[in-house]
């Protein structure tokens, strides 16, 4: 690269083998490759690369799914794929022995690829020396789950039914559940990926910045806490649920411990206290200084009466995290 040798792994290697030796179709290209564009050893670099990862698949030309060397087997699937008629038929005789052998590919696998393939205009599946219109293949991927909906799903059929999800103007407006949901199970390198990778299909409003100097407990915080300032934004009071179901989606994902670390739901009860205390129009106004504050608590300013001036934001026992969401909001 640039008269320079450049280290890269080898199926990357083996990609670059089957453009050289098909220019007909490669030779006009300009390709983009994350490995080559992206220096992986600065933190600044990656912060910035991958915080623009969603535009770039979004505005290129078309998206290659790389799926490997083809061999015999995946040959002769290709071919058939595309001799498919425009019009399926109900069944295929080799339907059962196709999908297993293209679903277990592992490049379905990997967390990232959910958004690379999610949000490109256009998609060819390359297998080898042999490629396929992303369409062809959905379609028969349809007939397949069509006619055999007791089938295990499968990574594939969780980025078939993501990219099923975009707007009509391609973009995405996921929840984080939602998000975290789709890409469970799938598999990257780097831990903070498994956030960071699903940026470009989460609401921009929920959408946080990547920084790969965070340890992975604090990212989860950000991303509850703009979860929070959503659903308070919403009226949505039903926001220990959704909130909880992200921690419960991100501690399996992220391997963090089964309870949110104390000052962490401190955080995120300050967080939806000051955007509830903003929200309301007129009433009374929410007292967060002191987060643990119990309900019936007396303030210094009682007039003797026994009347709690304050106004108790929420109260949660700690022993009962995840299990029944019982926050009260006392306005």
């Amino acid at each position: 690269m640039n008269g320079k040798a450049y280290p890269i792994r080898i199926n990357l290697y083996r990609f670059f083998e089957c453009v050289w030796a098909d220019v007909d179709y490669y030779g006009d290209l300009i390709l983009w490759v994350d490995q080559v564009c992206i220096d992986q050893s600065t933190v600044a670099e990656r912060n910035h690369q991958v915080a623009q990862m969603s535009r770039i698949f979004r505005q290129a030309e078309r998206v290659l799914i790389w799926l490997g060397l083809n061999n015999l087997r995946s040959s002769s699937l290709m071919d058939g794929l595309n001799a498919l008629p425009v019009i399926l038929p109900p069944y295929g005789p080799h339907d059962g022995e196709w999908y297993e052998h293209i679903s277990s590919q592992p490049y379905w696998g990997r967390l990232w690829i959910i958004q690379e393939v999610v949000l490109a205009r256009s998609l060819v599946v390359v297998w080898g020396t042999r490629k396929v219109n992303w369409d062809v293949l959905m379609k028969f991927l349809v007939r397949v789950r069509r006619n055999h909906p007791q089938w295990q799903e499968t990574h594939l059929d969780n980025v078939r039914i993501a990219r099923g999800m975009r707007r009509a103007d391609g973009t995405y407006q996921l929840s984080w559940e939602m998000a975290l949901r789709l890409s469970e199970g799938s598999k990257c390198q780097e831990i903070r990926d498994k956030i960071y990778g699903l940026l470009g299909l989460v609401d921009p409003a929920l959408r946080v910045r990547p920084d790969y100097s965070k340890e992975p407990i604090d990212i989860v915080s950000d991303i509850i806490e703009e979860q929070a300032k959503l659903l308070c934004l919403n009226t949505n009071f039903r926001a220990d649920r959704d909130l909880f179901a992200i921690w419960d989606l991100c501690r399996e994902e992220l391997g963090l411990s089964s309870e949110p670390p104390e000052s962490a739901v401190r955080a995120w009860e300050r967080t939806i206290a000051s955007q509830l205390y903003h929200a309301m129009p007129y009433g009374p106004k929410p007292d967060f200084s002191d987060a643990d504050e119990q309900s019936g608590a007396k303030d210094d300013d009682d007039d003797g009466k026994g009347v709690n001036n304050k106004t108790t934001v929420m109260t949660k026992p700690r022993s009962s995290i995840g299990d029944s969401m019982d926050w009260k909001f006392g306005f």
